[in-house]
C-alpha cells in the first residue's frame, strides 16, 4: 500500500469542490423543507417524498460550511462513536433509517451526491418543475472536481493496496467500423425463409456494445456515436460504502484507486480504524517488507506457483505487534496479498534472485562510467526492470516486490561493501 497525498489546501480544495457544493445547494432549494416532490427514478416511474426533505437535512444539504465539511471528510477523523461529528449522525440516520422499506432515502443521496456524474466530469443543477417533480440539468465540470481530476492528483499508476496491477483511466474514441464489418445487402436476409440473417443481427448487437447508456436513450444512431469519446475509468474503492454512505460517494478522502481484484475483495466491507491502514495517513513501504524464500534449488530454474513461501515483516524488527504493523498486516491478510505474489509471480521473483547472482560485474562497471552519471538506483530499475525508490513505487507494478527481493539478496548482488562504496560513493 502507498501512501496518497492531494498536495492541496483547503483552499484549494474551496475551489475544486465549489460547483459541487452548489450543485448539492441547488437541489436544498428545489426541494424545500415541507412541500411534496417527486424524483425519477427511470424513464417511466417516479419515487414521491411526501413530507418534503427533513428539516435537519435540509439545514445541512443548504449551507455551505458543512458541506465542504462532508465532501473533505476523512476517514481518519473516526476513532470513536464521541468523534462522529453531528451532521454525520443525521445523513447516517436518514440514509439508514429502518422505516425507509423502499430505500428511498439512500436512493436520494446518491442522486444529490451523484458519483456518475463524478466519474463523467458533471454535476447537476436542480430545479423543480410544474408538476413538483425535481429535475437535474447536467453541466461539463472538466476543471472541476471529478474522476479525472483525481487521476490527475493523485498520480497513481498501480492498484494502492497490493501494487500488483496497473489501474487506468483512458479517454479514447470508438469506432466499431475497425472491430466489426457491416454485412452487405444481400447478406442482412436469410434466403430461404427472408428472416434476419446470423450476421445483420450480430451487426446490429454490436452497434450496441459498450456504448454509453445516455447515448442510447438520447437515441442516437451509430454515425453519430462513431466518434464519441469513451472513458475506461479506473476502479475506485469507496472505504465507507456507497451503500451505507451515499453522502460520501465523491469525497476525495474515501476514493481510493484500486486493482478489480481487491476491490471485489473489499467489496462493501467498512473496516473499524483500529483495524485499517487508511492510505491518506499511512504507507505501507514505510511500516513493512516482505521476505521471500525458496522451498528448493530447482524452483530458481523452473519456478512454480507456490514454490516460493512469502513473510510480511515490520521494518523495526521490534514493532511486530505495533499497532500500525498489525494494521499492515490485517490489510495483507484480509486481499491475500501474500498468496497473490507467491502463486502467481513465483517467475519474477526468481528472475530477480537470478540477476543478483549471475548478473555480469563488467557490465555493471560500464554503465558507472557512462558520461551520463547514471546512479546507482538508475542502473538497479535497467538492471531489475524496476523501479527501486520508494517515489516511483506507485508508477510500475510490483515495484514493492522488486524493492524488498533486492533489499533481501543485494548481498549476491555485491559480494564486496567495499566495492560499492568504491564505485557508488554516493549510493547510501
Amino acid at each position: 500500500m502507498i501512501k496518497l497525498d492531494y498536495h492541496l489546501t483547503r483552499e484549494d480544495w474551496g475551489k475544486l469542490l465549489q460547483p459541487w457544493v452548489l450543485s448539492i445547494q441547488s437541489f436544498a432549494q428545489a426541494a424545500d423543507r415541507e412541500k411534496k416532490f417527486y424524483i425519477k427514478k427511470d424513464k417511466d416511474n417516479n419515487i414521491e417524498f411526501t413530507n418534503g426533505i427533513h428539516k435537519d437535512l435540509y439545514e445541512i444539504l443548504s449551507n455551505e460550511e458543512p458541506i465542504f465539511d462532508i465532501l473533505l471528510f476523512s476517514y481518519a477523523k473516526i476513532i470513536n462513536d464521541s468523534d462522529v461529528p453531528s451532521f454525520l449522525q443525521i445523513l447516517y440516520a436518514y440514509t439508514n433509517d429502518p422505516n425507509d422499506k423502499d430505500h428511498k432515502n439512500c436512493f436520494l443521496m446518491k442522486k444529490i451526491f451523484n458519483y456518475d456524474c463524478f466519474k463523467d466530469s458533471r454535476r447537476l443543477i436542480w430545479e423543480r418543475d410544474q408538476d413538483d417533480i425535481i429535475i437535474s440539468k447536467s453541466e461539463d465540470c472538466n476543471n472541476f472536481w471529478s474522476l479525472n481530476k483525481l487521476w490527475e492528483l493523485l498520480d497513481v499508476h498501480t492498484c494502492t493496496y497490493c501494487n500488483l496491477e496497473y489501474v487506468y483511466n483512458v479517454d479514447t474514441k470508438i469506432s466499431y467500423r475497425d472491430i466489426f464489418e457491416e454485412p452487405k445487402p444481400e447478406d442482412k436476409i436469410t434466403p430461404k425463409r427472408g428472416n434476419k440473417s446470423k450476421k445483420a443481427k450480430d451487426w446490429e448487437a454490436a452497434l450496441q456494445f459498450d456504448l454509453p447508456q445516455d447515448l442510447l436513450l438520447k437515441g442516437k444512431k451509430y454515425k453519430d456515436i462513431i466518434n464519441e469519446p469513451h472513458q475506461y475509468h479506473i476502479t475506485l474503492d469507496h472505504i465507507f460504502s456507497q451503500e451505507e454512505y451515499p453522502f460520501f460517494s465523491i469525497s476525495p478522502f474515501n476514493l481510493v484507486p484500486v486493482c478489480t481484484r481487491c476491490n471485489s475483495i473489499k467489496s462493501d466491507k467498512i473496516f473499524p480504524y483500529s483495524y485499517y491502514l487508511y492510505p491518506f495517513e499511512y504507507s505501507f513501504h514505510d511500516i513493512a517488507h516482505f521476505e521471500f524464500y525458496f522451498k528448493n534449488v530447482e524452483c530458481l530454474s523452473k519456478p512454480k506457483a507456490g514454490s516460493i513461501i512469502v513473510k510480511l515483516v515490520p521494518n523495526d524488527p521490534l514493532d511486530d505487534k505495533d499497532e500500525i504493523f498489525l494494521k499492515a498486516k490485517h490489510i495483507c491478510n484480509l486481499l491475500g496479498i501474500k498468496d497473490r505474489i507467491s502463486q502467481g509471480h513465483s517467475d519474477y521473483i526468481c528472475e530477480i534472485l537470478m540477476k543478483c547472482i549471475e548478473y555480469p560485474r563488467d557490465y555493471i562497471f560500464t554503465l558507472r562510467e557512462s558520461p551520463y552519471n547514471i546512479s546507482y538506483k538508475d542502473i538497479q530499475r535497467l538492471i531489475f526492470g524496476n523501479y527501486t525508490t520508494q517515489e516511483n513505487i506507485n508508477k510500475r507494478p510490483l515495484a514493492k516486490v522488486t524493492i524488498d527481493m533486492i533489499r533481501q539478496y543485494e548481498h549476491l548482488f555485491w559480494t564486496d561493501k567495499d566495492e560499492i562504496d568504491e564505485t557508488f560513493p554516493s549510493w547510501n
